[in-house]
């Protein structure tokens, strides 16, 4: 049976430094198989009792419908969604215990949004990552990867440098 993880634990694991591989990107090209909606890929990282895993999914037919996300697996092999970084998947998102504490905003359409594991939502007995909120951080699938290894604690052990049509708008 899992635990419920409190919110500066969460925290702490999220911002937990994770070693990236070496071509990482490589290993995390999306790949679809026969019959499947979505293109996926998964990357463990580390190998000790305690481990976590970057799982990417795209829509095959729409690709700004994307999650990323970041699974925490404790030692008895329980798994957390820490961290998500989600595209605009078609539906409306509804934070569920804003709503039921009768806030207002706890719902919004099709956009950009991140998600975040937090106590409150364990305690409620509800997803442990359903708490959402807008962002403007990314665009795209490409843009939202990249944001997420930044937030998420992963050290990338090949930093891209900018190129010169980086730092002068493509000239």
């Amino acid at each position: 049976m899992s635990q419920v993880l409190t919110d500066s634990e969460i925290a702490e694991l999220t911002a937990r430094p994770k070693q990236l591989p070496i071509r990482w990107r490589t290993r995390l090209n999306l790949r679809q198989r026969n019959g499947d909606a979505h293109r996926r890929r998964d990357l463990p990282l580390g190998n000790d009792a305690e481990s976590f895993v970057i799982k990417c999914r795209q829509s095959a037919i729409n690709p700004l419908d994307f999650s990323i996300v970041l699974v925490y697996l404790d030692k008895a092999k329980n798994l957390y969604r820490l961290l998500r970084c989600n595209g605009k998947h078609p539906s409306q998102h509804t934070n569920r215990w804003e709503r039921q504490q009768g806030q207002n905003g706890h719902t919004f359409g099709p956009c950009f949004h991140i998600h975040q594991a937090t106590q409150r939502y364990q305690e409620a007995d509800l997803e442990i990552d359903g708490f959402a909120q807008l962002t403007e951080a990314y665009s795209d699938y490409d843009s939202a990867l990249e944001y997420f290894i930044r937030i998420s604690g992963c050290v990338d052990p090949e930093p891209r440098t900018p190129s010169s049509a980086d730092l002068f708008g493509g000239v």
